[in-house]
Protein backbone atom coordinates (compact mmCIF):
# COMPACT_ATOMS: atom_id res chain seq x y z
CA UNK A 1 0.00 0.00 0.00
CA UNK A 2 2.70 2.57 0.61
CA UNK A 3 4.30 1.54 -2.52
CA UNK A 4 1.27 2.79 -4.22
CA UNK A 5 0.55 5.78 -2.20
CA UNK A 6 4.21 6.51 -3.41
CA UNK A 7 3.65 6.16 -6.87
CA UNK A 8 0.31 8.43 -6.51
CA UNK A 9 3.04 11.35 -4.70
CA UNK A 10 5.01 10.63 -7.44
CA UNK A 11 2.34 11.42 -10.89
CA UNK A 12 0.24 14.18 -8.38
CA UNK A 13 3.56 15.65 -7.98
CA UNK A 14 3.29 16.24 -4.50
CA UNK A 15 5.25 17.10 -1.89
CA UNK A 16 5.03 14.49 0.42
CA UNK A 17 6.61 11.15 1.16
CA UNK A 18 4.90 7.65 1.44
CA UNK A 19 6.61 5.27 4.66
CA UNK A 20 6.65 1.66 4.51
CA UNK A 21 7.27 -0.30 8.20
CA UNK A 22 7.98 -4.11 8.08
CA UNK A 23 9.81 -6.20 10.31
CA UNK A 24 12.63 -8.80 9.64
CA UNK A 25 10.22 -11.38 8.86
CA UNK A 26 9.41 -9.65 5.79
CA UNK A 27 12.43 -10.04 4.12
CA UNK A 28 12.40 -13.47 3.34
CA UNK A 29 9.61 -12.90 1.03
CA UNK A 30 9.78 -11.84 -3.02
CA UNK A 31 7.33 -9.28 -2.80
CA UNK A 32 9.89 -6.93 -0.36
CA UNK A 33 12.49 -7.04 -3.39
CA UNK A 34 9.58 -5.93 -5.73
CA UNK A 35 8.86 -3.17 -3.97
CA UNK A 36 12.45 -2.01 -3.59
CA UNK A 37 13.04 -2.53 -7.10
CA UNK A 38 10.05 -0.72 -8.16
CA UNK A 39 11.05 2.30 -6.22
CA UNK A 40 14.22 2.43 -7.10
CA UNK A 41 12.93 1.83 -10.91
CA UNK A 42 10.46 4.70 -11.01
CA UNK A 43 12.27 6.87 -8.16
CA UNK A 44 9.25 6.94 -5.82
CA UNK A 45 9.12 8.95 -2.83
CA UNK A 46 9.06 6.34 -0.60
CA UNK A 47 11.37 5.64 2.92
CA UNK A 48 11.59 1.36 3.67
CA UNK A 49 11.75 1.35 7.24
CA UNK A 50 12.80 -2.38 8.88
CA UNK A 51 12.24 -3.19 12.65
CA UNK A 52 14.99 -6.17 13.06
CA UNK A 53 14.11 -8.03 15.97
CA UNK A 54 16.40 -10.78 15.20
CA UNK A 55 13.58 -13.13 15.34
CA UNK A 56 11.78 -13.67 11.78
CA UNK A 57 8.24 -15.55 12.30
CA UNK A 58 9.13 -18.38 14.13
CA UNK A 59 12.43 -18.59 14.31
CA UNK A 60 15.54 -16.78 15.30
CA UNK A 61 16.52 -15.07 11.95
CA UNK A 62 20.25 -16.29 11.74
CA UNK A 63 18.34 -20.08 10.74
CA UNK A 64 16.76 -18.31 7.88
CA UNK A 65 18.96 -16.03 6.25
CA UNK A 66 22.39 -16.36 5.29
CA UNK A 67 23.33 -13.02 6.77
CA UNK A 68 21.61 -11.41 9.22
CA UNK A 69 22.58 -7.69 7.85
CA UNK A 70 19.24 -6.96 6.79
CA UNK A 71 20.21 -3.38 5.89
CA UNK A 72 22.41 -4.09 2.63
CA UNK A 73 19.09 -5.63 0.87
CA UNK A 74 18.59 -2.06 -0.35
CA UNK A 75 22.14 -1.79 -2.02
CA UNK A 76 21.35 -3.97 -5.33
CA UNK A 77 18.79 -1.44 -6.16
CA UNK A 78 21.19 1.43 -5.52
CA UNK A 79 18.83 2.28 -2.12
CA UNK A 80 20.34 4.73 0.67
CA UNK A 81 20.50 2.91 3.88
CA UNK A 82 20.43 3.81 7.61
CA UNK A 83 21.24 1.74 10.51
CA UNK A 84 19.48 3.18 13.90
CA UNK A 85 20.70 0.71 16.71
CA UNK A 86 18.79 0.98 20.44
CA UNK A 87 21.35 0.76 23.25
Amino acid sequence: MALGTALAIKIREEKRVSVSFFGDGATGEGVLYEALNFASLKKLPIVFVCENNFYSTHMPIRECRVQDHIYTIGKPFCIDMVVITQN
